[in-house]
């Protein structure tokens, strides 16, 4: 038997709120007994501290590598590494600010899951608040340790001696922080709006066992529930205000992520894209010991850019293929059940309702889904294929 039960949603989100507190990206107060939301003397401090100590840092980070200009023989891998080492600092800077201003809507999203909760523990479900609470302390252990591996990795490799010499690329201690906050704050991004996607995946879930429970979704369940016609209305009604409140809080979690996400996938790819060309243009050509270890390093931080990416589109479109089976399960619903004509109207409307409000996960400007890994995989090589371009007297040994 466990040593701690956790009881509703928002306990289950406790460790990760503790993490995101402790890293000084989350400034307001959530009363768990509660479950309301409050602003404190203490926070409005942390919030001015850390907008100060973000400014500084990223100041430090941006004239520290500023070294790429000159580090490398190829002016493309220099240029191209120092921007989007920039969009990586500027993306830390912001994330502060954006959290601030979206701290209401960040919360409504968490209100209305806890709220479907208990919806759906009065329709006789239960939800499995210790595994979420499980996984929402080993995803933020994971990402955190992103920046403690950042740290180590440019503190011990100081010297030439060194397989992996940092000396150059992060000359100081203040650098080397400006790297492993902006570090962190990529890692607890990711960690949250991934484990957010999980929660409206869970959600939609219990939905969908909502209706199998309380409907006829296959042949052989045909009157295996009796019910009479008024019942099986508000069940329908019931489970399509709850359909609707988790399309809105789709919605919402659209409206508050919509400028990180496009800022950390631009930051992404930015930076994959002059990784992999310059561990291309390192070893089709001859250079110097500084651009192969640059090379390296670049290819070392890329693997985190990598795993954000995937893990968000595969999260997104996990989200929205599970939207899209709502419609199936009432379908199922309306030509496997025997209903009379009230019933048969209500799920009419209900059909509707998904026809005109079936959510996505998007970002504004693209849905978050396996078509936009698609799209970036076939930009990133064309992109690829130009910059090469531009480098093929280098590639002749010209």
């Amino acid at each position: 038997m466990r040593w701690f039960k956790v009881h509703n949603y928002f306990e289950s989100l406790r460790p990760l709120y503790l993490a995101i507190k402790l890293l000084h990206f989350h400034f307001e107060t959530i009363d768990f007994s509660t479950q309301t939301l409050h602003r404190t003397l203490t926070d409005q401090f942390r919030f001015v501290f850390t907008l100060l100590l973000d400014c500084y840092l990223v100041y430090k980070g941006i004239q520290s590598t500023s070294t790429y200009f000159y580090l490398t023989d190829s002016n493309i891998v220099n240029v191209g590494c120092f921007s989007a080492f920039i969009l990586v600092f500027l993306f830390s800077l912001f994330m502060a600010p954006k959290y601030r201003l979206r701290t209401q809507g960040m919360f409504e999203i968490l209100a209305n899951i806890a709220e479907l909760d208990g919806q759906l523990r009065s329709l006789g479900l239960h939800i499995d608040h210790q595994r979420h609470h499980f996984i929402s302390t080993v995803s933020a252990g994971l990402w955190m340790t992103m920046g403690l591996f950042v740290l180590i990795i440019t503190g011990t490799n100081r010297t030439n001696e060194d397989w992996l010499d940092l000396s150059e690329m992060f000359p100081d201690w203040i650098s080397i922080l400006a790297m492993c906050r902006s570090a962190t704050s990529l890692g607890i991004f990711t960690c949250y709006i991934t484990m957010t996607l999980y929660s409206l995946k869970t959600g939609f879930d219990q939905l969908h066992q909502a209706i199998a429970k309380h409907l006829n979704t296959t042949p052989q369940a045909i009157n295996r529930i009796p019910r009479t016609s008024r019942q099986t209305c508000q069940v329908v009604q019931r489970i399509a205000s709850l359909h609707d409140l988790l399309s809105d809080t789709v919605e919402l979690f659209n409206e508050c992520y919509y400028t990180q996400v496009v800022h950390a996938l631009t930051a992404a790819f930015n930076f994959t894209i002059f990784s992999i060309f310059s561990v291309i243009h390192s070893n089709a050509g001859q250079t110097d010991e500084v651009t192969l270890r640059v090379t390296w390093v670049n290819a070392m931080f890329d693997g985190f850019f990598v795993v954000y990416t995937l893990q968000l589109i595969v999260a997104a479109s996990i989200v929205n293929e599970t939207c899209k089976r709502s419609s199936v399960m009432i379908h199922k619903a309306a030509a496997y059940g025997r209903y009379d004509r009230r019933v048969v109207k209500e799920l009419g409307t209900f059909s509707y309702q998904l026809y005109h409000h079936t959510p996505k996960v998007s970002c504004r400007l693209f849905d978050l889904d396996w078509t936009l890994l698609y799209t970036m995989a076939g930009s990133f090589a064309t992109y690829l294929v130009v910059l090469l371009q531009f480098d093929l007297a280098n590639l002749n040994g010209i």
